[in-house]
């Protein structure tokens, strides 16, 4: 399959709008760390991963409470993560290391680029566990990268290797909202007369969240012919990308 089928192909008619979980107009964007906010943060190391011992008191975190602010929001309106301790730690590690690069960058992460976020997320899990002690493991990394997008909009998933895009899209838009645009998509190509195997089901499913990603909507009625064209163009989307 090319591309994803258009809301307008598959009659798909909602009566709701997208509206994306995070307003970054709401925060202090600038991209300068301030002395004060580069001081804070080395001095508090390490405690950035905020596990034992943790002090919420300590001035440090009022100092770059800016920073910190957004990385928490973006936490708390993550449509789907495991309640399970190994998860809840993942993602408040994935927010210490957000903070640590700032303090390597020495720039807030409003200013980072695609590089920059690239580099943090690395090219596959490997090289993600290599790049930081031994207690940082490869849970972490998909938490980084739904704060890359959701706040760095970061989509250049072709460069981090297999990664499971569906678990990214449900993070993001939430699980049933993602299923149920899969599911209408998948009944009306049955209703057609297309009977596709187990695999190719797999690989359509892969395509059209993508598409999602991409066009920044789980919503089909937002696969305009201008989002179409766009997420053909995204080199995300060859079939070598493709995978996961």
């Amino acid at each position: 399959m090319s591309a994803a089928p258009s809301a307008a192909s598959v009659g798909v008619i909602a009566d709701r709008a997208w509206l994306w979980p995070i307003d970054v107009s709401r925060y202090n964007r600038r991209a300068e760390l301030t002395a004060q906010e580069l001081q804070a943060l080395r001095e508090l190391g390490w405690q950035v991963r905020r596990r034992r011992g943790y002090d919420p008191d300590l001035p440090q975190w009022r100092t770059i409470g800016r920073l910190l602010r957004p990385l928490d929001d973006a936490r708390a309106v993550l449509g789907w993560c495991p309640d399970t301790p190994a998860h809840r730690r993942a993602v408040t590690d994935a927010i210490g290391l957000v903070l640590r690069r700032c303090l390597d960058e020495q720039a807030s992460f409003w200013a980072w680029s695609a590089e920059n976020w690239f580099e943090l997320i690395a090219p596959g899990h490997i090289e993600f566990e290599a790049a930081w002690p031994d207690w940082i493991d490869g849970t972490v990394r998909p938490y980084v990268a739904a704060f890359a997008y959701l706040l760095g909009d970061f989509t250049d998933f072709h460069r981090i290797g297999n990664f499971n895009r569906r678990s990214l899209a449900w993070r993001i838009f939430g699980k049933n909202v993602v299923e149920d645009s899969v599911d209408q998509v998948t009944e009306t190509l049955q209703g057609w007369g297309y009977h596709p195997t187990a695999g190719a089901v797999g690989q359509f499913r892969t395509v059209l969240i993508q598409a999602m990603l991409v066009n920044r909507s789980p919503l089909l009625q937002d696969m305009t012919s201008e989002a179409l064209e766009r997420i053909r163009e995204d080199p995300t989307n060859t079939p070598h990308h493709l995978r996961g």
